[in-house]
Protein backbone atom coordinates (compact mmCIF):
# COMPACT_ATOMS: atom_id res chain seq x y z
CA UNK A 1 0.00 0.00 0.00
CA UNK A 2 1.21 3.48 -1.18
CA UNK A 3 2.34 5.73 1.73
CA UNK A 4 -0.11 8.43 1.32
CA UNK A 5 -2.89 6.32 0.66
CA UNK A 6 -2.23 4.42 4.15
CA UNK A 7 -2.10 7.96 5.51
CA UNK A 8 -5.30 8.67 4.11
CA UNK A 9 -7.12 5.30 4.88
CA UNK A 10 -5.60 5.63 8.36
CA UNK A 11 -6.86 9.30 8.84
CA UNK A 12 -10.54 7.84 8.65
CA UNK A 13 -10.71 5.81 10.40
CA UNK A 14 -10.26 4.48 14.76
CA UNK A 15 -6.88 3.32 15.69
CA UNK A 16 -8.49 -0.08 16.93
CA UNK A 17 -9.95 -0.24 13.29
CA UNK A 18 -6.62 0.32 11.38
CA UNK A 19 -4.79 -1.76 13.42
CA UNK A 20 -7.07 -5.00 12.54
CA UNK A 21 -7.13 -3.75 8.47
CA UNK A 22 -3.06 -4.29 9.50
CA UNK A 23 -3.27 -7.40 10.76
CA UNK A 24 -5.71 -8.49 7.96
CA UNK A 25 -3.48 -7.42 5.80
CA UNK A 26 -0.40 -9.11 6.83
CA UNK A 27 -1.74 -12.15 7.34
CA UNK A 28 -3.52 -12.02 3.49
CA UNK A 29 0.58 -11.31 2.44
CA UNK A 30 2.07 -14.67 4.76
CA UNK A 31 -0.78 -16.52 3.16
CA UNK A 32 -0.08 -14.98 -0.67
CA UNK A 33 4.03 -15.88 0.01
CA UNK A 34 3.06 -19.58 1.01
CA UNK A 35 1.47 -19.61 -2.87
CA UNK A 36 4.04 -17.05 -4.54
CA UNK A 37 6.88 -18.43 -3.06
CA UNK A 38 8.23 -15.03 -2.70
CA UNK A 39 9.80 -13.91 0.17
CA UNK A 40 9.34 -10.13 -0.46
CA UNK A 41 5.43 -11.14 -0.27
CA UNK A 42 6.82 -12.25 2.88
CA UNK A 43 8.53 -9.53 4.50
CA UNK A 44 5.62 -7.04 3.19
CA UNK A 45 3.47 -9.34 5.73
CA UNK A 46 6.31 -8.09 8.47
CA UNK A 47 6.02 -4.65 8.06
CA UNK A 48 2.69 -4.90 7.95
CA UNK A 49 2.91 -6.79 11.34
CA UNK A 50 5.82 -3.83 12.41
CA UNK A 51 3.08 -1.14 11.81
CA UNK A 52 0.39 -2.62 13.59
CA UNK A 53 2.69 -2.63 16.86
CA UNK A 54 2.72 -6.55 16.58
CA UNK A 55 6.18 -6.74 16.79
CA UNK A 56 7.05 -10.29 17.73
CA UNK A 57 5.31 -11.67 14.72
CA UNK A 58 7.37 -9.31 12.82
CA UNK A 59 10.47 -10.63 14.87
CA UNK A 60 9.42 -13.95 13.75
CA UNK A 61 9.08 -13.81 10.23
CA UNK A 62 12.89 -11.55 10.44
CA UNK A 63 14.61 -14.49 12.09
CA UNK A 64 12.70 -16.95 9.28
CA UNK A 65 13.91 -13.93 6.25
CA UNK A 66 17.48 -13.75 7.90
CA UNK A 67 19.44 -16.77 6.03
CA UNK A 68 18.20 -16.05 2.68
CA UNK A 69 18.82 -12.19 2.84
CA UNK A 70 22.71 -12.95 4.57
CA UNK A 71 22.84 -15.25 1.69
CA UNK A 72 22.06 -13.09 -0.85
CA UNK A 73 24.57 -10.36 0.32
CA UNK A 74 21.64 -8.11 1.31
CA UNK A 75 24.02 -7.05 4.63
CA UNK A 76 22.62 -3.93 5.55
CA UNK A 77 19.10 -4.35 4.80
CA UNK A 78 18.89 -7.88 7.04
CA UNK A 79 21.49 -6.07 9.71
CA UNK A 80 18.46 -3.07 10.30
CA UNK A 81 15.55 -5.69 10.24
CA UNK A 82 17.21 -7.11 13.01
CA UNK A 83 18.12 -4.64 15.09
CA UNK A 84 14.54 -3.10 15.13
CA UNK A 85 13.34 -6.83 15.88
CA UNK A 86 15.71 -6.91 18.87
CA UNK A 87 14.41 -3.65 20.20
CA UNK A 88 10.89 -4.38 19.64
CA UNK A 89 10.42 -7.91 20.60
CA UNK A 90 10.45 -9.94 23.25
CA UNK A 91 11.15 -13.22 24.64
CA UNK A 92 12.73 -16.04 22.43
CA UNK A 93 12.11 -13.59 19.26
CA UNK A 94 14.23 -10.87 20.73
CA UNK A 95 17.22 -13.33 21.42
CA UNK A 96 16.92 -14.74 18.01
CA UNK A 97 17.19 -11.31 16.57
CA UNK A 98 20.64 -10.61 18.94
CA UNK A 99 21.95 -14.33 17.61
CA UNK A 100 21.57 -13.35 14.30
CA UNK A 101 22.93 -9.98 14.59
CA UNK A 102 25.78 -12.16 16.14
CA UNK A 103 25.83 -14.31 12.82
CA UNK A 104 26.24 -11.21 10.53
CA UNK A 105 28.42 -9.54 12.62
CA UNK A 106 30.74 -12.45 12.40
CA UNK A 107 30.06 -12.40 8.70
CA UNK A 108 31.21 -8.47 8.48
CA UNK A 109 34.59 -9.28 11.19
CA UNK A 110 33.34 -7.67 13.98
CA UNK A 111 34.46 -10.40 16.13
CA UNK A 112 34.23 -8.42 19.47
CA UNK A 113 30.86 -7.44 18.44
CA UNK A 114 29.83 -10.83 17.40
CA UNK A 115 31.29 -12.32 21.01
CA UNK A 116 28.78 -9.07 22.71
CA UNK A 117 25.32 -10.38 20.65
CA UNK A 118 25.81 -14.27 21.24
CA UNK A 119 26.80 -13.81 25.00
CA UNK A 120 23.28 -11.59 24.95
CA UNK A 121 21.69 -14.45 23.06
CA UNK A 122 22.76 -16.93 25.26
CA UNK A 123 22.01 -15.35 28.69
CA UNK A 124 17.95 -14.79 27.67
CA UNK A 125 18.05 -17.95 26.37
CA UNK A 126 19.20 -19.74 29.62
CA UNK A 127 16.66 -17.46 31.40
CA UNK A 128 14.09 -18.53 28.94
CA UNK A 129 14.61 -22.60 28.91
CA UNK A 130 15.19 -22.42 25.60
CA UNK A 131 17.59 -24.79 24.76
CA UNK A 132 18.05 -25.05 21.33
CA UNK A 133 18.84 -21.56 21.50
CA UNK A 134 21.13 -22.14 23.55
CA UNK A 135 23.02 -24.21 21.73
CA UNK A 136 22.67 -22.06 18.94
CA UNK A 137 24.13 -19.55 20.90
CA UNK A 138 27.26 -21.41 21.84
CA UNK A 139 27.84 -22.54 17.89
CA UNK A 140 28.22 -19.01 17.38
CA UNK A 141 30.97 -18.50 20.43
CA UNK A 142 32.39 -21.41 19.33
CA UNK A 143 33.12 -19.71 16.18
CA UNK A 144 34.30 -16.43 17.22
CA UNK A 145 36.77 -18.30 19.28
CA UNK A 146 37.69 -21.21 16.20
CA UNK A 147 38.08 -18.00 14.01
CA UNK A 148 40.30 -16.06 16.27
CA UNK A 149 42.44 -19.03 16.85
CA UNK A 150 41.87 -20.37 20.41
CA UNK A 151 40.72 -23.96 19.42
CA UNK A 152 40.47 -25.24 22.98
CA UNK A 153 37.53 -22.97 23.70
CA UNK A 154 36.16 -23.29 20.50
CA UNK A 155 36.25 -27.00 20.58
CA UNK A 156 34.13 -26.68 24.09
CA UNK A 157 32.01 -24.26 23.36
CA UNK A 158 30.71 -26.84 19.95
CA UNK A 159 30.80 -29.90 22.28
CA UNK A 160 28.51 -28.49 24.68
CA UNK A 161 26.19 -26.88 22.09
CA UNK A 162 26.63 -30.30 20.34
CA UNK A 163 25.33 -32.12 23.42
CA UNK A 164 22.39 -30.31 23.56
CA UNK A 165 21.33 -31.11 20.51
CA UNK A 166 22.00 -34.45 20.72
CA UNK A 167 19.51 -34.29 23.65
CA UNK A 168 16.95 -32.69 21.62
CA UNK A 169 17.57 -35.05 18.98
CA UNK A 170 17.94 -31.80 16.24
CA UNK A 171 20.09 -33.49 13.33
CA UNK A 172 20.54 -30.32 11.30
CA UNK A 173 21.83 -28.89 14.22
CA UNK A 174 24.22 -32.01 15.07
CA UNK A 175 25.19 -32.12 11.41
CA UNK A 176 26.04 -28.59 11.59
CA UNK A 177 28.13 -28.58 14.99
CA UNK A 178 29.74 -32.05 14.02
CA UNK A 179 31.11 -30.24 10.64
CA UNK A 180 32.48 -27.53 13.12
CA UNK A 181 34.25 -29.86 15.56
CA UNK A 182 36.08 -31.10 11.92
CA UNK A 183 37.39 -27.84 10.77
CA UNK A 184 39.04 -27.33 14.29
CA UNK A 185 40.56 -30.97 14.09
CA UNK A 186 41.39 -30.24 10.33
CA UNK A 187 43.63 -26.91 11.04
CA UNK A 188 45.45 -28.79 14.09
CA UNK A 189 46.24 -31.29 11.37
CA UNK A 190 44.42 -34.32 12.45
CA UNK A 191 42.81 -34.84 8.92
CA UNK A 192 41.67 -38.23 10.02
CA UNK A 193 39.30 -37.33 13.22
CA UNK A 194 38.50 -34.31 10.80
CA UNK A 195 37.28 -36.73 8.08
CA UNK A 196 35.12 -38.93 10.29
CA UNK A 197 33.22 -35.58 11.42
CA UNK A 198 32.77 -33.92 7.86
CA UNK A 199 31.27 -38.02 6.86
CA UNK A 200 28.98 -37.96 9.86
CA UNK A 201 27.60 -34.98 9.44
CA UNK A 202 26.98 -35.19 5.29
CA UNK A 203 25.63 -38.37 5.97
CA UNK A 204 23.22 -36.77 7.97
CA UNK A 205 22.46 -34.05 5.38
CA UNK A 206 21.69 -36.47 2.62
CA UNK A 207 19.40 -37.77 4.35
CA UNK A 208 17.26 -34.47 5.46
CA UNK A 209 18.28 -33.27 1.83
CA UNK A 210 19.94 -30.21 3.00
CA UNK A 211 21.60 -28.97 -0.37
CA UNK A 212 23.02 -25.98 1.69
CA UNK A 213 24.49 -28.39 4.49
CA UNK A 214 25.93 -31.09 2.00
CA UNK A 215 28.01 -28.23 -0.15
CA UNK A 216 29.37 -27.14 2.97
CA UNK A 217 30.39 -31.04 3.79
CA UNK A 218 31.58 -31.28 0.37
CA UNK A 219 33.84 -28.39 0.52
CA UNK A 220 35.89 -29.26 3.79
CA UNK A 221 36.07 -32.92 2.33
CA UNK A 222 37.40 -31.57 -0.57
CA UNK A 223 39.96 -29.40 1.92
CA UNK A 224 41.07 -32.42 3.43
CA UNK A 225 41.89 -34.26 0.09
CA UNK A 226 43.70 -31.55 -0.81
CA UNK A 227 46.14 -31.14 1.88
CA UNK A 228 46.77 -35.35 1.47
CA UNK A 229 47.89 -34.19 -2.04
CA UNK A 230 44.96 -35.97 -4.56
CA UNK A 231 43.70 -33.22 -6.21
CA UNK A 232 41.45 -34.62 -8.73
CA UNK A 233 39.30 -35.20 -5.51
CA UNK A 234 39.63 -32.32 -4.26
CA UNK A 235 39.02 -30.62 -7.50
CA UNK A 236 35.63 -33.29 -8.38
CA UNK A 237 33.99 -31.96 -4.54
CA UNK A 238 34.77 -28.72 -4.80
CA UNK A 239 33.03 -28.23 -8.22
CA UNK A 240 30.13 -30.35 -6.35
CA UNK A 241 29.88 -28.20 -3.74
CA UNK A 242 29.96 -25.36 -6.24
CA UNK A 243 27.30 -26.64 -8.31
CA UNK A 244 24.83 -26.93 -5.36
CA UNK A 245 25.63 -23.43 -4.06
CA UNK A 246 24.55 -21.67 -7.73
CA UNK A 247 21.64 -23.68 -7.24
CA UNK A 248 20.93 -22.16 -4.03
CA UNK A 249 22.15 -18.79 -4.86
CA UNK A 250 24.34 -18.64 -1.87
CA UNK A 251 27.23 -15.79 -2.65
CA UNK A 252 28.96 -16.05 0.28
CA UNK A 253 29.71 -19.74 -0.47
CA UNK A 254 30.22 -19.36 -4.15
CA UNK A 255 32.67 -16.79 -3.46
CA UNK A 256 34.89 -19.68 -1.08
CA UNK A 257 34.41 -22.84 -3.47
CA UNK A 258 35.73 -20.31 -6.04
CA UNK A 259 38.74 -19.64 -3.57
CA UNK A 260 38.76 -23.69 -2.67
CA UNK A 261 39.49 -24.48 -6.53
CA UNK A 262 42.21 -21.80 -6.89
CA UNK A 263 43.90 -23.55 -4.33
CA UNK A 264 44.35 -26.78 -6.39
CA UNK A 265 45.03 -24.74 -9.54
CA UNK A 266 47.67 -23.34 -7.65
CA UNK A 267 49.05 -26.42 -5.92
CA UNK A 268 48.76 -27.65 -9.41
CA UNK A 269 51.14 -25.12 -10.64
CA UNK A 270 48.34 -23.12 -12.66
CA UNK A 271 49.00 -19.76 -11.36
CA UNK A 272 46.88 -18.18 -14.09
CA UNK A 273 43.81 -19.87 -13.66
CA UNK A 274 44.85 -19.68 -9.76
CA UNK A 275 44.76 -16.00 -9.91
CA UNK A 276 41.40 -15.98 -12.10
CA UNK A 277 39.18 -17.94 -9.29
CA UNK A 278 41.03 -15.71 -6.54
CA UNK A 279 39.82 -12.49 -8.13
CA UNK A 280 36.60 -13.94 -8.95
CA UNK A 281 36.42 -14.57 -5.33
CA UNK A 282 37.40 -11.43 -3.94
CA UNK A 283 35.32 -9.42 -5.71
CA UNK A 284 32.07 -11.30 -4.15
CA UNK A 285 33.98 -11.11 -0.96
CA UNK A 286 34.74 -7.26 -1.45
CA UNK A 287 30.90 -6.98 -2.01
CA UNK A 288 29.46 -9.32 0.76
CA UNK A 289 31.45 -7.16 2.99
CA UNK A 290 33.59 -10.04 4.17
CA UNK A 291 36.93 -9.03 5.93
CA UNK A 292 38.08 -12.91 7.20
CA UNK A 293 37.17 -13.93 3.25
CA UNK A 294 38.67 -10.66 1.95
CA UNK A 295 41.86 -11.40 4.24
CA UNK A 296 42.47 -14.95 2.91
CA UNK A 297 41.65 -14.06 -0.76
CA UNK A 298 44.46 -11.43 -0.60
CA UNK A 299 46.74 -13.64 0.92
CA UNK A 300 46.18 -15.86 -2.00
CA UNK A 301 46.19 -13.46 -4.67
CA UNK A 302 50.10 -12.57 -3.13
CA UNK A 303 51.03 -16.09 -3.55
CA UNK A 304 50.34 -16.11 -7.19
CA UNK A 305 52.67 -12.94 -7.50
CA UNK A 306 55.30 -14.53 -5.09
CA UNK A 307 55.12 -17.34 -7.49
CA UNK A 308 55.68 -15.37 -10.80
CA UNK A 309 58.40 -13.68 -8.91
CA UNK A 310 56.85 -10.63 -8.40
CA UNK A 311 58.05 -9.42 -5.04
CA UNK A 312 56.94 -5.64 -4.59
CA UNK A 313 53.24 -7.09 -5.62
CA UNK A 314 53.17 -10.18 -3.46
CA UNK A 315 54.54 -8.07 -0.44
CA UNK A 316 51.85 -5.53 -0.76
CA UNK A 317 49.09 -8.16 -1.03
CA UNK A 318 50.27 -10.14 2.24
CA UNK A 319 50.15 -6.50 4.24
CA UNK A 320 46.72 -5.70 3.20
CA UNK A 321 45.80 -9.37 4.12
CA UNK A 322 48.01 -9.37 7.53
CA UNK A 323 45.94 -6.06 8.38
CA UNK A 324 42.77 -7.11 7.83
CA UNK A 325 44.02 -10.33 10.39
CA UNK A 326 45.40 -8.04 12.93
CA UNK A 327 42.58 -6.21 13.16
CA UNK A 328 39.90 -8.88 13.08
CA UNK A 329 42.06 -10.84 15.69
CA UNK A 330 42.50 -13.72 13.58
CA UNK A 331 45.80 -15.59 14.72
CA UNK A 332 45.81 -17.98 12.33
CA UNK A 333 45.74 -15.39 9.40
CA UNK A 334 48.04 -13.44 11.35
CA UNK A 335 50.75 -16.21 11.13
CA UNK A 336 50.12 -16.87 7.61
CA UNK A 337 50.68 -13.68 6.50
CA UNK A 338 53.79 -13.40 8.51
CA UNK A 339 55.10 -16.83 7.51
CA UNK A 340 54.93 -15.42 3.54
CA UNK A 341 56.18 -11.96 4.10
CA UNK A 342 58.81 -13.93 5.54
CA UNK A 343 59.33 -15.91 2.15
CA UNK A 344 59.27 -12.36 0.67
CA UNK A 345 62.62 -10.89 2.23
CA UNK A 346 64.09 -14.41 2.29
CA UNK A 347 64.04 -14.12 -1.19
CA UNK A 348 65.43 -10.51 -1.26
CA UNK A 349 68.21 -12.26 1.07
CA UNK A 350 67.14 -10.42 4.45
CA UNK A 351 67.58 -12.94 5.92
CA UNK A 352 67.61 -10.96 9.71
CA UNK A 353 64.20 -9.99 8.82
CA UNK A 354 63.33 -13.30 7.53
CA UNK A 355 64.00 -15.21 10.59
CA UNK A 356 62.33 -12.34 12.55
CA UNK A 357 58.74 -12.78 10.70
CA UNK A 358 59.54 -17.06 10.60
CA UNK A 359 59.74 -16.89 14.40
CA UNK A 360 57.04 -14.58 14.92
CA UNK A 361 54.70 -16.75 13.13
CA UNK A 362 55.76 -19.84 14.17
CA UNK A 363 54.94 -18.57 18.15
CA UNK A 364 51.83 -18.38 16.83
CA UNK A 365 51.29 -21.96 15.14
CA UNK A 366 52.51 -23.49 17.59
CA UNK A 367 49.88 -21.50 20.79
CA UNK A 368 47.09 -22.60 18.31
CA UNK A 369 48.51 -26.06 17.41
CA UNK A 370 48.97 -25.70 13.77
CA UNK A 371 51.44 -28.62 13.00
CA UNK A 372 51.09 -28.18 9.26
CA UNK A 373 51.87 -24.48 9.99
CA UNK A 374 54.81 -25.14 12.75
CA UNK A 375 56.22 -27.82 9.85
CA UNK A 376 56.53 -25.38 7.03
CA UNK A 377 57.89 -22.74 8.77
CA UNK A 378 60.37 -24.35 10.59
CA UNK A 379 61.16 -26.04 7.13
CA UNK A 380 61.73 -21.86 6.26
CA UNK A 381 63.78 -21.30 9.43
CA UNK A 382 65.89 -24.04 8.44
CA UNK A 383 66.59 -22.62 5.10
CA UNK A 384 67.91 -19.05 6.43
CA UNK A 385 70.17 -21.80 8.98
CA UNK A 386 71.49 -23.17 5.40
CA UNK A 387 72.03 -20.09 4.11
CA UNK A 388 73.96 -18.43 7.13
CA UNK A 389 76.08 -22.15 7.40
CA UNK A 390 74.65 -22.62 10.48
CA UNK A 391 74.20 -26.42 9.50
CA UNK A 392 73.43 -28.03 12.66
CA UNK A 393 70.25 -25.70 13.62
CA UNK A 394 69.10 -26.49 9.55
CA UNK A 395 69.26 -29.74 9.64
CA UNK A 396 67.66 -29.92 13.19
CA UNK A 397 64.35 -27.89 11.74
CA UNK A 398 64.28 -29.70 8.73
CA UNK A 399 64.29 -33.34 10.72
CA UNK A 400 61.57 -31.70 12.90
CA UNK A 401 59.69 -30.80 9.89
CA UNK A 402 59.69 -33.49 7.99
CA UNK A 403 58.93 -36.01 11.29
CA UNK A 404 55.42 -33.44 11.26
CA UNK A 405 54.45 -33.81 7.64
CA UNK A 406 54.85 -38.04 7.79
CA UNK A 407 52.64 -37.72 10.97
CA UNK A 408 50.25 -35.74 8.72
CA UNK A 409 50.36 -37.84 5.54
CA UNK A 410 51.29 -34.53 3.96
CA UNK A 411 52.60 -34.35 0.36
CA UNK A 412 54.71 -31.65 1.47
CA UNK A 413 57.11 -34.16 3.15
CA UNK A 414 58.95 -35.02 -0.41
CA UNK A 415 60.16 -31.12 -0.18
CA UNK A 416 61.35 -31.70 3.51
CA UNK A 417 63.16 -34.54 2.52
CA UNK A 418 65.15 -32.31 -0.90
CA UNK A 419 66.19 -30.04 1.61
CA UNK A 420 67.86 -32.73 4.04
CA UNK A 421 69.13 -34.64 1.04
CA UNK A 422 70.68 -30.72 -0.78
CA UNK A 423 72.22 -30.46 2.98
CA UNK A 424 73.87 -34.00 2.36
CA UNK A 425 75.36 -32.67 -1.07
CA UNK A 426 76.59 -29.37 0.75
CA UNK A 427 78.01 -31.14 3.51
CA UNK A 428 79.60 -33.95 2.08
CA UNK A 429 78.56 -37.88 2.89
CA UNK A 430 80.86 -38.13 5.74
CA UNK A 431 80.00 -34.68 7.46
CA UNK A 432 76.66 -34.64 6.95
CA UNK A 433 76.35 -38.47 8.84
CA UNK A 434 78.30 -37.36 11.73
CA UNK A 435 76.15 -34.54 12.06
CA UNK A 436 72.69 -36.16 11.37
CA UNK A 437 73.73 -38.53 14.09
CA UNK A 438 74.75 -35.64 16.81
CA UNK A 439 71.50 -33.55 15.70
CA UNK A 440 69.13 -36.63 15.71
CA UNK A 441 70.91 -37.73 19.36
CA UNK A 442 70.23 -34.32 20.44
CA UNK A 443 66.27 -34.52 19.30
CA UNK A 444 65.48 -37.72 21.27
CA UNK A 445 67.39 -36.71 24.53
CA UNK A 446 65.14 -33.53 24.31
CA UNK A 447 62.40 -35.61 23.56
CA UNK A 448 63.14 -38.57 26.78
CA UNK A 449 63.30 -35.36 28.75
CA UNK A 450 59.97 -33.93 28.00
Amino acid sequence: MHTLVKQFVKSQISDVEWKHRLITAAQYYEDLAVTSQSLWDYLDARDLYFDADEFNQAGEIVANATEYLHRWGLIEFVLRLNREAELTAGGSVKAAAINHLGIILTGLGDYDGALQQYERSLEMYRELGNKAGAARSLWGLGMIFDNRGDYDQGLMKYEEGLKILRELGDKTGIAGLLHQIGTIYQKRGDLDQALEMYQESLKIKREGGDKSGIAKSLHQVGMVYQQRGDYDKALELYEESLKLLRELGNKSGIAISLHAVGMVYEDRGDYDRALEMYEESLDMLRELGDKSGIAISLHQVGNIYYQHGDYDRALEQYQESLKIARELGDRLGIAGSLHQVGNIYYQNGDYDQALEMYTESLEIERELGDKSGIANTLGQIGRVYEERRQYKEALTDYLIAASIFAELGSPVLTTAQACIADLQKTLGKKKFEKLYDEVVAELEQGGANE
